[in-house]
Parts: C-alpha cells; sequence; structure tokens
C-alpha cells in the first residue's frame, strides 16, 4: 500500500511503479528542471517572456497530470493508497494551481493593460 501523506516517499514509489524504478527519466527530475527554469525566467525575462514562461507551466501542469490522473485513480479504487480518495484531493489541489496560474496571468494582463 502506498502512503500518500509523504510527498517524497509516494512520488518515489509512483516512479517504481509507473517507470519501473529508471530514476533517470523520473518525471519528478523533469518537474524540478521545468520549475528551476521557471524561476530563472521570472527572474530574469521581460514581461513577454514571463508570461510565456507561465502558460508553458500551465501548458506543462496540465499535461502532467492528464496522463498521471488515471493510474493514480485505479489505484485510489484499488485500495493502494492512504488516505483513500487522494486521487480526487489531487485532482481538486491541481486545479487550484492550475487556477492560480491562470489568475496570475489574467492579472498580469489587467495589470500591463493599465500601465
Amino acid at each position: 500500500m502506498l502512503v500518500a501523506t509523504a510527498a517524497g516517499g509516494f512520488a518515489t514509489q509512483i516512479d517504481r511503479i509507473v517507470l519501473g524504478g529508471n530514476d533517470a527519466i523520473s518525471p519528478r527530475g523533469r518537474f524540478s528542471r521545468q520549475v528551476a527554469l521557471l524561476v530563472l525566467i521570472l527572474a530574469t525575462g521581460n514581461a513577454t517572456t514571463q508570461l510565456a514562461a507561465v502558460g508553458a507551466l500551465i501548458l506543462a501542469v496540465l499535461s502532467s497530470y492528464w496522463r498521471m490522473y488515471p493510474a493514480i485513480k485505479r489505484m485510489d479504487e484499488a485500495g493502494w493508497l492512504e488516505p483513500r480518495g487522494y486521487s480526487r484531493k489531487l485532482g481538486v489541489m491541481i486545479a487550484g494551481f492550475i487556477g492560480a496560474f491562470s489568475l496570475a496571468v489574467v492579472i498580469h494582463l489587467v495589470w500591463r493593460g493599465n500601465g
């Protein structure tokens, strides 16, 4: 049984199940590089580049979630995850991230339009 409360351990278990333990192609590693690149762009890029970076982050999160959710849902239904219903909580959390990123884009566009 996988315990979803320890995020690092849970993600490592997902890597082992989905990827057969191959850390060289771990989605967590790709995500970490994406976030590091985004932070660099947000710190040094101009407004247009920053806006494009946030748009790319939204698409990357949606893409990762779209591919991952069916496996997480099956694992949840099979009782492999604790607490029960984790797939639904994960969906709400990802939707919250997407909503926050989208709201940031809208606020940026409105603020830039008034400035």
